[in-house]
């Protein structure tokens, strides 16, 4: 996580350990791997290539089955998933984290490692 200008990190939760925690859910391509290293950090999260139920849902289903849940869908399926948000009446949603592997350079984003040594 960058420092901001005084060296401080940017996130109230690492300050604060008694945040609420958020549950996510990584969408079809990324790797269960990202997903088990993060639940070994203490995350609750799940990949939904890692489970035969979620892999077999259409994109509505995951978004219906992520809001029953109270989990944010990290994806980088911008136009499918901000398309479901916009249906929504009232913003009920399981929120979106919106993700580009661009973002991310030298690191294989999708398979879960670092090509970075």
């Amino acid at each position: 996580m960058p420092p901001r200008r005084g060296g401080e990190p940017s996130s109230v939760c690492s300050r604060d350990r008694t945040a609420a925690r958020v549950a996510l859910l990584l969408y079809e391509i990324f790797s269960p791997s990202i997903a088990a290293e993060l639940r070994r950090r203490g995350h609750d999260v799940t990949a939904v290539a890692a489970e035969p139920q979620l892999r077999s849902m259409s994109d509505p289903e995951l978004y219906a089955w992520a809001t029953a849940g109270g989990r944010r869908i990290v994806t980088e399926n911008v136009k499918e998933f901000r398309r479901l948000l916009m249906q929504e009446r009232e913003p009920t949603g399981p929120g979106l984290l919106f993700t580009s592997v661009r973002t991310f350079r030298g690191v294989d984003v999708l398979q879960g490692r670092s090509s970075m040594h």
